[in-house]
């Protein structure tokens, strides 16, 4: 899957989250992101990747594919990456 596919995925699997990563613009809502990440996971969520080294190599593979600007807001590109590896490929 390409990076420019993996946005807008990233985007549907957010619709089914309390906090999703465009909501995201300072470190507490950050905080706040991935305390919903994490309890998604914990509670059974549907990711691709659910073992630390998956979830890394798909952040890894992601960031090499990505070839759009980043967001200007820095908590909110970061959100975006942890997004995408829950699924990117």
């Amino acid at each position: 899957m390409a990076a420019f596919e993996a946005i807008a995925d990233i985007r549907a699997v957010d619709q089914d989250t309390e906090m999703d990563h465009d909501r995201v613009h300072d470190q507490a809502s950050f905080a706040e992101y991935l305390e919903g990440l994490r309890e998604e996971l914990g509670s059974g969520a549907n990711w691709e990747n659910t073992t630390l080294p998956d979830f890394l190599q798909a952040m890894e593979a992601w960031a090499r594919d990505w070839n759009q600007p980043a967001e200007a807001n820095p908590w909110r590109h970061a959100a975006e990456v942890i997004t995408a590896a829950t699924i990117y490929e």
